[in-house]
């Protein structure tokens, strides 16, 4: 991770939240607000897609397989981004402590 790619996230996700307090707030607080949102975000996809895979196998409707395969795969994508913003504040702890 280089400086301008977690810079670029950091004001990516500032644009997200339209609150005039993230747009002051430091950078790493930003990160850490946006790695732990992404974080609880993907955490409940996750559980809400596997309850639906456990309908499905109970009532054995196949379609909502499908809708269990799409929640699933929107938590693993949330999770992504979690790691994203994770590695921006791994980045900018690093850069503060050789400055």
């Amino acid at each position: 991770m280089d400086k301008a790619k977690a810079s670029a996230l950091i004001q990516e996700q500032r644009r997200r939240w339209w609150s005039r307090e993230w747009n002051d707030s430091s950078d790493d607080l930003v990160a850490h607000r946006a790695e732990r949102a992404f974080f609880r975000i993907a955490v409940f996809w996750v559980i809400i897609g596997f309850g639906e895979a456990m309908v499905a196998a109970a009532f054995r409707k196949g379609a909502f397989y499908f809708v269990a395969a799409g929640v699933l795969a929107g938590g693993l994508l949330m999770y992504v981004q979690s790691r994203r913003y994770a590695r921006v504040l791994k980045f900018l702890s690093e850069a503060k402590t050789t400055h």
